[in-house]
């Protein structure tokens, strides 16, 4: 990865480059319960960079992009829907702090079509304009 053999590294090493380098998007969503979608996102961005500054807006910015701007500060576990929760918020969180690959397990399995296109279509932006490498699992 960026030129470095990554089975040669130490396992911190690896574990660097899994943190900074690489997001995935789990089928049972993992967001966590007690957080809004905003702060669930926001986290995204305190683990890759402790010290970023602007996570919230970030998070917000990120949210608005996948549609899910007016749900920002709404607890996951309560008012976003299945679709929400497992494709947009958690594909958001993923994305938080540009990481250049993206692991997803059935990110749309849980969407309408409009969603569908939404996601897909984002998902598409991603590797045309910011350079991402998506893998999806279907």
């Amino acid at each position: 990865m960026d030129g470095v053999a990554v089975n040669g590294l130490r396992e911190a090493e690896r574990t660097a480059v899994r943190q900074k380098k690489i997001s995935f998007v789990f089928q049972a969503f993992r967001l966590f319960h007690s957080l809004s979608a905003i702060e669930n996102v926001a986290l995204g961005f305190e683990l890759r960079d402790p010290a970023l500054p602007g996570r919230m807006e970030l998070a917000r910015d990120l949210l608005v992009r996948f549609g899910l701007g007016e749900r920002s500060s709404t607890k996951s576990h309560t008012k976003l829907s299945p679709g929400e929760k497992a494709s947009r918020g958690a594909i958001a969180r993923a994305l938080a702090g540009n990481p250049p690959i993206l692991l997803a397990d059935e990110p749309t399995a849980s969407l309408g079509c409009p969603g569908l296109k939404k996601h897909l279509s984002t998902s598409r932006s991603q590797v045309d304009d910011d350079g991402k490498e998506n893998c999806c699992c279907w």
